[in-house]
């Protein structure tokens, strides 16, 4: 299987499932609001909505790489 936030084939020692919505924010466990992703991925999501942390990687990546002047 993949990893939901870089794609990547993801083993199952690096995997966690993760809240989409997190459990703190009234997020349910269940499998509809679960997500496999890398483990470094779940912990520095900490309480965010799984969609903004893959924007917040998306923005970073691209300021960090950005070929602009």
């Amino acid at each position: 299987f993949r990893c939901a936030i870089d794609g990547k084939v993801l083993k199952w020692k690096d995997a966690h499932a993760a809240h989409i919505v997190a459990h703190s924010k009234g997020g349910e466990t269940q499998y509809s609001n679960l997500a496999m992703v890398r483990s470094v991925y779940n912990l520095e999501m900490g309480s965010m909505h799984l969609n903004d942390y893959v924007q917040s990687r998306r923005s970073a990546w691209l300021e960090r790489f950005s070929l602009t002047t």
